[in-house]
């Protein structure tokens, strides 16, 4: 959240300026945090009730960040600048890491993972995923507003 009010006082980059940005970084956190502690419990063991139970919260969570990531990408935009962010991101020069590695194995493979496996070594695969997803989510959010000339 911290970092989502900071990226809110960085007036030069209206694409930051997003209401959805707090709850897309506290989302991006409990996923990560999620798919941290799903890998401690394959990796340590854990009873099948609350690997079942993150596994679920997992699909929820990677689902929620796609449907906000896309609803951030193709919303309304406060000024001409944060579209041409989001356009960079959905349908510039930052595409394919967007619809390849933040959205198709970031949430959508791990969602499915999530969905229709309880394997364990799958689950971890899915963790994993989602984890690379993030990385490539948050690095396009930070890069593609500073490719946008704010003059």
């Amino acid at each position: 959240m911290y970092t989502a009010f900071l990226f809110g006082s960085a007036r030069g980059r209206d694409f930051w300026q997003s209401p959805l940005m707090p709850f897309h970084m506290l989302l991006t956190s409990l996923v990560a945090g999620g798919a941290a502690m799903m890998l401690l419990m394959v990796l340590f063991g854990a009873p099948d009730i609350l690997v079942g139970l993150l596994r679920w919260g997992l699909a929820a969570g990677v689902a929620l960040n796609a449907v906000i990531m896309v609803s951030e990408l193709f919303g309304r935009h406060p000024s001409k600048q944060a579209e041409a962010a989001a356009h960079q991101i959905s349908a510039g020069a930052l595409k394919s890491q967007f619809w390849v590695g933040a959205f198709l194995l970031g949430c959508l493979l791990p969602f499915f993972i999530f969905v229709w496996s309880s394997s364990l070594p799958l689950l971890s695969l899915g963790s994993i995923l989602s984890l690379g997803g993030i990385y490539y989510a948050e690095k396009l959010w930070v890069r593609a507003p500073q490719l946008v000339s704010v003059s």
